[in-house]
Parts: C-alpha cells; sequence; structure tokens
C-alpha cells in the first residue's frame, strides 16, 4: 500500500480527501496541528497516523513525509480576524509551510505534491471573471496580510517550481474552500 502525507486534514476539504484516499487503499501520514479536530472514524483508523506540528516546524513536516510518495497540501488561507474575534488568523502563513514542505520533499527524494489555493491567484490565460474583478481587490482591502503572504507568495513560490525538475506539482485553484 503506498503512503501519502496530507496536510490540512482537518478541514472539509482533507476529511473528504482522507475518506477517498483510504478507499483507494492508501496509508496516509496526516500533519495537523490540532489533530483531536480529526474526526473519530480517521483517528481511530489503522491506516492512518498522525504528526502533530505547525508550518514552521520543519522535523514535524519531514517525519510526516518520510516513506511517502507524495504529499497534498489542502490548507485554506487564514481568514486574516484574529482568533479573540473568531477567525483564523495566524502569524504563520501557508507560504511558510509550502517552503518547509519542498525541502522535506527534496531531502527524502519525493517528487509529487498536490496542493490546493484559491482563485485569488490570478493566471494571465483566466480571462475576465465579474466575481474575481470585485472579490480579488475587497480581499487586500479586507485581508491584505492574508492576500499577499498566502495568496501571492504561495503563488510565486510554486510558479518558481516550474524549473525544478525534482517536483512534479500540481495546484488547484478551487473557489470557496
Amino acid at each position: 500500500m503506498p503512503q501519502i502525507t496530507v496536510f490540512g486534514a482537518t478541514g472539509p476539504s482533507g476529511r473528504a480527501f482522507i475518506h477517498e484516499a483510504l478507499r483507494r487503499d492508501y496509508t496516509i501520514v496526516v500533519f495537523a496541528r490540532s489533530p483531536h479536530k480529526l474526526d473519530l472514524e480517521i483517528r481511530e483508523n489503522n491506516k492512518i497516523s498522525t504528526i502533530q506540528g505547525t508550518l514552521d516546524s520543519y522535523s514535524a513536516i519531514r517525519s510526516s513525509l518520510h516513506g511517502s510518495i507524495a504529499a497534498f497540501v489542502l490548507l485554506k488561507p487564514s481568514d486574516g480576524f484574529p482568533r479573540w474575534a473568531g477567525g483564523s488568523s495566524s502569524s504563520l502563513t501557508i507560504t511558510t509551510g509550502y517552503k518547509n514542505i519542498i525541502l522535506a520533499m527534496h531531502e527524502l527524494g519525493i517528487k509529487r505534491l498536490i496542493g490546493i489555493g484559491t482563485p485569488s491567484h490570478v493566471e494571465p490565460q483566466d480571462g475576465f471573471n465579474l466575481v474575481l474583478a470585485v472579490g480579488i481587490p475587497f480581499m487586500r482591502l479586507t485581508s491584505p496580510r492574508v492576500y499577499e503572504e498566502d495568496v501571492v507568495e504561495t503563488g510565486k513560490l510554486l510558479k518558481g517550481l516550474k524549473d525544478d525538475e525534482d517536483i512534479d506539482w500540481t495546484w488547484l485553484r478551487v473557489p470557496l474552500l
């Protein structure tokens, strides 16, 4: 059974992904800041192991990737609001996580990276979209740090992988995560 590592497994996309990966007979390592948020069914599954850590914890990230054939990064940007106001704002960024994941992948010889992001990272071939034409400036205005650090910087980092022959990556831009 091939092993994969999943970052962001505690969110809705991550939980759905875990169930599908189990159905396809993968062994899964879940990297989570808060493993207690995982469904009991996932926590007690003998095909799943969990490593607790944060995106700046390189050693925990590397440990979670050891023995895996691929990394799936299903993290969503924080909403930019402080935790005391009910938000998910964090000083850590998705870009920090991607940098550590990619470094560990290089060291361990893992070639496959699949991640998700938002359509807020525009590509020249996208063409005009009214929702994005309004939504992106709104996001820049209401959550400038999140936009710059989680959207723009992650996009730049992944574009830089185009010349990296050691990492085969796919980044899916999905709305409303």
